[in-house]
C-alpha cells in the first residue's frame, strides 16, 4: 500500500483526491489542510509517507516553503507540487527546491487523476528501489566489516524487513552438532511465539525450506501449515521464508512477516533474494571466526584474515616442510589442511622458484627481512594463478629461525580487473576515434587535453596543434562564446546534467566559418568534459532553402486566395484552412464539428458528377480529381468552385488513404447565386 500525506488548504479537493486515488486499493490518503500540521507528522525519519503531494498556494506556508521545510530536514520522500498555478517561475523553483513532479490542477478530474496516479506509483516505486539499494548497501558495508555473528544476524533480519516492507522476521542457522535449524534471532515477534517456535527443531533432511532450496511465500489465505495455532494467535497474515546457501549447501534460512497485509508484496521479494545472497558467505565467514575464537590464540592471530592464505613450514632447505595451512590458504589453493601439513610446500610452487628456497631461507638466518613480490603459484588442480607472495622468518626465543611464515594473496580477480579496464580503454580509444564526429578532452580550464582525428577534419589543425595548447574557445566565433562558456559553467555547478548541446559558429585555420552542434557532458568523478562537434553547415542550409520554400508556397496559396483540404480516407477525417472557411463563410471552429460538409454542400445538380470526378481518380484513371460545382456557403447561396485534389498516400495493398487538394472560388465579387 502506498501512503500519501496530502496538503491542500480546501478541503474539498482533499476528499476528491482521497475518492480518485484509493479507488484502485493500493493508495491510501492522509489528507491535511496545513503545512505546518504535515511537517509534524514528518517528524524523525518522514513517518509511514511514501510520497508528499502538496498545493502551492496556501496560507501561512505555501507549497515551496514546504517543500524546502521538508528537503532541510534531510527527507528523501518525493515531493509532488500540486497546484493551479502555471506560472514558470514556480514549476522552475519547484524543480530546483527537490520537487519530483509538476502536476497543474486544470482539465477533466479523470485525466487528471490518472496521471496523478500515475506519477505517484512511479515516485513510489523510485523511493521504494532507491531505499533498498541503500539497506542493502548499508548491510553489505555492516558485513564486511562484521566481527559478531549475532549483530550480523539482527542487521541481516533488519534489512529483509526493511526491503520487504514487513514489520517482523527471524534468522535460523544450522547448528552443525545437532544438525537441526536453530533459531538465532527474532524482530517484532511477541515472547510467547518466540518461545512456541524456538521449541520446535528443523531437520535439513525433513525441513521443507532446506527441500524447496528457494524462497516460500505464506498468504493468510493458506491454513493447515506447521504452527498455524502459534501464529494465528499472534496474528501474522504473510510470511515469507529464504534459504542462505554457501557452497550449494543450505546453511540457514531467514523468515519475515505481516500483521496487516495478507501476502509479502511482490516489489520487495527481489530484495530479500538478494540479501540472502548477500548473507550466506558472511555468516558463514563469521561463524567459523566464532570457532576460531574458541582456538587457541596463536593461532587465532594467524588464521584470521579468511581470502589471505598462511602456510608455516619449518624452513628446511631444499624443500621445506609445511607445519600449519590456514582456511584461507584451503581456499586459494583447493587443498584440505591435512592434505597439506606434513607435506612439502614446493607443491604450491613453480618448480624454477623452487631452487631459490634455500638463498632466501639463508638471507632469513642472517638476519633479513624475507621475500615479497609478485609470482605464479599453483592450486591442487593444476591451475596457476597470479599472486602477492611474500615469506617471513619465526624466531625462536634464542634467536635461532625456527619457521618461516608464507603469506599468499590471490590476485586473479584484480588481474582480472585490470586486464578488463585495458579492453574498456581500448573501447573507449576505438569510440573516441571512430565516433564519425569530432571529438575533445576539454579541462575545467577550457583547455583541450585530447581530440580525436575528425577534430582535424573539422578545424584544420593536427593533434598535436591543439592538445594541451588551446582553449576551445579559440575555434568559436566570439559573438557565441559566452553562451557555451554558460553551458559549461551550468555543468560544473550541476554534475548530474547528463548532457547539453548549443549551435555555433565554428573558425577553421584559414579563418573559414562552419556552423557546429556542441554536445557536452561531463566524465562521471572528474572534472573534465567530453565534446562532440558535429558539422551542421549543410544541414543549416537545407533547413534555411525549406524555410524559403514554405515562405513562398503562403504566399502563393494566399495570392491565388486558394483554400487548402486534406482527408483522411480511412478514417473519414477531414481538415480545411481557414481560407477554405472564408470562400463558403464558415469559421474553423465550425468545420471541425461538421464532419463529411464537403459532400453535404455540393448542389445536387453536381453532385453526381463530382463523385464520378473523384471516383475515377481514386481508381486512378485520371492523374488529379478537377471540377467545376457549386457549392452552398453558409449565408445560403451558391458559390462556383474550382476544385483540384490528389492521393497522395497509399496502403501496402495501393489503396488510397489520403487525399489532398485546393478550392478557389470562379467568380469572386460577381455576386453568387441564390436557389434552392
Amino acid at each position: 500500500m502506498i501512503q500519501i500525506l496530502m496538503v491542500d488548504d480546501d478541503p474539498t479537493i482533499l476528499e476528491l483526491s482521497a475518492i480518485f486515488l484509493e479507488r484502485a486499493g493500493d493508495i491510501q490518503v492522509d489528507g491535511t489542510e496545513s503545512a505546518a500540521d504535515a511537517l509534524k507528522r514528518l517528524e524523525g525519519d518522514g513517518g509511514p509517507y511514501h510520497v508528499i503531494i502538496s498545493d502551492y498556494a496556501m496560507p501561512d506556508m505555501d507549497g515551496i516553503a514546504f517543500l524546502k521545510a521538508v528537503r532541510s530536514r534531510k527527507l528523501e520522500i518525493p515531493f509532488i507540487l500540486f497546484t493551479g498555478k502555471s506560472r514558470e517561475e514556480v514549476v522552475i523553483e519547484a524543480l530546483n527546491s527537490g520537487a519530483d513532479y509538476y502536476l497543474q490542477k486544470d482539465g477533466r478530474p479523470t485525466v487528471l487523476f490518472v496521471e496523478l496516479s500515475h506519477q505517484i506509483r512511479q515516485a513510489a516505486e523510485r523511493y521504494r528501489s532507491r531505499r533498498e539499494d541503500l539497506v542493502k548497501r548499508d548491510l553489505a558495508l555492516q558485513l564486511s566489516g562484521a566481527t559478531s555473528l549475532s549483530a550480523a544476524l539482527q542487521r541481516c533480519v533488519e534489512a529483509a524487513i526493511a526491503v520487504s516492507e514487513t514489520d517482523c522476521g527471524t534468522m535460523y542457522l544450522l547448528d552443525r552438532a545437532s544438525g537441526c535449524f536453530v533459531l538465532r534471532h527474532s524482530e517484532g515477534l511477541s515472547p510467547e511465539y518466540v518461545a512456541a517456535i524456538s521449541k520446535r527443531r528443523r531437520n535439513p533432511s525433513t525441513s521443507l525450506i532446506a527441500r524447496a532450496e528457494g524462497p516460500i511465500y505464506i498468504n493468510y489465505q493458506e491454513k493447515d501449515l506447521p504452527l498455524q495455532e502459534a501464529r494465528e494467535r499472534e496474528g501474522l497474515r504473510a510470511m515469507a521464508a529464504v534459504p542462505i546457501h554457501h557452497e550449494g549447501e543450505v546453511i540457514g534460512y531467514f523468515s519475515v512477516g505481516s500483521h496487516t497485509a495478507d501476502e509479502i508484496p511482490s516489489a520487495g521479494r527481489s530484495g530479500l533474494e538478494t540479501i540472502a545472497a548477500m548473507t550466506g558467505n558472511a555468516i558463514d565467514r563469521l561463524r567459523a571466526q566464532e570457532e576460531l575464537r574458541r582456538s587457541e590464540e596463536q593461532l587465532r592471530a594467524i588464521f584470521e584474515a579468511a581470502e589471505v592464505s598462511f602456510v608455516i613450514t619449518d624452513g628446511s632447505d631444499p624443500d621445506p616442510t609445511v607445519l600449519e595451512f590456514s582456511p584461507g590458504a584451503e581456499m586459494i589453493f583447493g587443498y584440505r589442511r591435512q592434505e597439506m601439513v606434513g607435506k612439502p610446500v614446493s607443491r604450491l610452487h613453480l618448480p624454477e622458484d623452487v631452487a631459490l628456497f634455500s638463498e632466501v631461507h639463508r638471507q632469513m638466518r642472517a638476519g633479513g627481512r624475507g621475500l615479497s613480490g609478485f609470482t605464479t603459484l599453483v592450486r591442487k588442480n593444476g591451475e596457476r594463478f597470479p599472486a602477492i607472495f611474500s615469506t617471513y622468518p619465526l624466531f625462536d626465543e634464542s634467536g635461532q629461525m625456527r619457521a618461516a611464515l608464507d603469506v599468499s594473496v590471490d590476485i586473479t580477480e584484480q588481474k582480472r580487473m585490470e586486464e578488463n579496464l585495458q579492453k574498456s580503454e581500448e573501447y573507449y580509444r576505438a569510440i573516441f576515434e571512430n565516433s564519425g564526429t569530432a571529438m575533445a578532452i576539454v579541462e575545467e580550464d577550457g583547455i583541450v587535453s585530447k581530440v580525436n582525428s575528425e577534430s582535424e577534419v573539422l578545424f584544420g589543425r593536427p593533434p598535436q596543434e591543439i592538445e594541451g595548447k588551446m582553449r576551445w574557445d579559440e575555434f568559436i566565433a566570439e559573438e557565441d562564446r559566452e553562451g557555451l562558456w554558460e553551458l559549461f559553467r551550468k555543468g560544473q555547478r550541476r554534475l548530474k546534467i547528463p548532457t547539453a548541446q548549443y549551435e555555433a559558429d565554428l573558425i577553421d585555420r584559414w579563418g573559414g566559418i562552419k556552423r557546429g552542434l556542441f554536445r557536452a557532458s561531463i566524465i562521471p568523478r572528474t572534472r573534465q568534459y567530453i565534446v562532440s562537434v558535429t558539422n551542421v553547415t549543410e544541414r543549416r542550409a537545407a533547413e534555411m532553402a525549406l524555410k524559403e520554400s514554405e515562405e513562398r508556397l503562403k504566399m502563393a496559396i494566399e495570392g491565388g486566395n486558394l483554400g487548402i483540404w486534406d482527408w483522411n480516407l480511412e478514417t473519414g477525417e477531414e481538415a480545411f484552412s481557414d481560407k477554405w472557411g472564408d470562400i463558403l463563410g464558415y469559421s474553423a471552429e465550425e468545420l471541425k464539428t461538421h464532419l463529411g460538409i464537403w459532400d453535404r454542400l455540393v448542389h445536387p445538380e453536381d453532385r453526381a458528377r463530382v463523385k464520378q470526378s473523384l471516383m475515377d481518380h481514386l481508381e486512378g484513371l485520371t492523374p488529379y480529381c478537377e471540377t467545376e460545382h457549386r457549392m452552398r456557403s453558409k449565408d445560403g447561396l451558391w458559390v462556383w468552385i474550382s476544385g483540384r485534389g490528389k492521393v497522395v498516400s497509399w496502403d501496402e495493398s495501393g489503396r488510397p488513404v489520403r487525399m489532398t487538394g485546393v478550392i478557389q472560388e470562379m467568380r469572386p465579387g460577381e455576386g453568387r447565386i441564390s436557389g434552392p
